[in-house]
């Protein structure tokens, strides 16, 4: 009688090219062979005899399918009990968030930060096309900065790989405006500077986020009128706000640790006061 009910301890490793790579301990008695018992979630499983090795590559893998394995010794024609069965994911896709629609103002500098994951923990390369004329992409950060050259709405795409399998590609509309009329030359008769205060996401100096960008609104005030309201990061960034009396940015991308975030207006006569909202973003684990 063959000594098979020992146990066999599986060792599967799914590779980045989509295969199936099962390994196990050798029998401690001698025999002549090894069959591999291969199944989709242990359904209906294929039998593959592998002579004497003890590692069984399949390279036709589904991407994010789950495999069973089970591997029997034999000597003869007689073959000795399975292992334990056991279970596992070949290569997932990579995903990118989709960052939403952008707006800047040529010659500014600005920056985003696209974010991308792979399932099983392998690193991702960025890709990106369309971007305005004057950003870049960082294809191993995913970090994409400069200052716009040119006035447009433009279409870009962005993806990220795990060096085998491409994400789903995201699309999103970039614009980028005229920069504001220059003010004119201060007034001595208009000394008095604007109001600046921030409503949302706080009224408080500091705030806490788990997300990896912000949006503010709040309220401007001037005894002549207020012409512009505009931001800045510290971390990276810059944009003007929809309207000034009651103005309101889009989400600004924020760096992991301490972001200060700065809002200006200016009125007509040069005169300005800026309003600051310390952020400290960490990423949910």
């Amino acid at each position: 009688m063959l000594g098979l009910a020992l146990g066999m301890s599986l060792l599967p490793a799914i590779t980045s090219a989509d295969t199936l790579q099962v390994l196990w301990n050798p029998n401690p008695e001698p025999v002549a062979g090894y069959v591999v018992y291969l199944g989709v979630q242990s359904n209906s499983p294929q039998r593959y005899d592998v002579g004497n090795s003890t590692t069984f590559t399949w390279p036709n893998a589904v991407a994010g399918q789950l495999y069973c394995v089970q591997v029997a010794a034999y000597l003869d024609s007689l073959e000795g009990p399975r292992s334990t069965q056991t279970c596992g994911y070949s290569n997932q896709f990579p995903a990118l968030t989709n960052p939403g629609s952008r707006t800047s103002v040529v010659g500014n500098a600005t920056s985003l930060q696209l974010v991308g994951v792979d399932p099983d923990g392998a690193p991702v390369t960025y890709f990106a096309s369309g971007l305005p004329a004057g950003l870049s992409l960082m294809a191993n950060t995913g970090y994409i900065s400069g200052a716009p050259a040119a006035v447009g709405n433009y279409s870009v795409t962005a993806s990220v790989s795990d060096g085998v399998l491409t994400s789903t590609p995201q699309a999103f509309t970039w614009s980028v405006s005229a920069a504001p009329t220059p003010a004119p030359a201060p007034s001595t008769s208009d000394t008095s500077v604007p109001s600046i205060d921030i409503a949302s996401p706080t009224t408080a100096a500091t705030y806490a986020s788990s997300a990896s960008t912000l949006a503010l609104s709040g309220s401007a005030g001037d005894n002549v009128g207020v012409v512009s309201v505009s931001w800045t990061n510290n971390r990276g960034g810059s944009g003007t706000t929809t309207g000034t009396t009651n103005w309101k940015t889009n989400s600004i991308g924020l760096k992991t640790g301490t972001n200060v975030i700065t809002v200006t207006a200016r009125d007509a006569a040069g005169n300005q006061s800026s309003k600051a909202l310390t952020v400290t973003y960490k990423r949910r684990r």
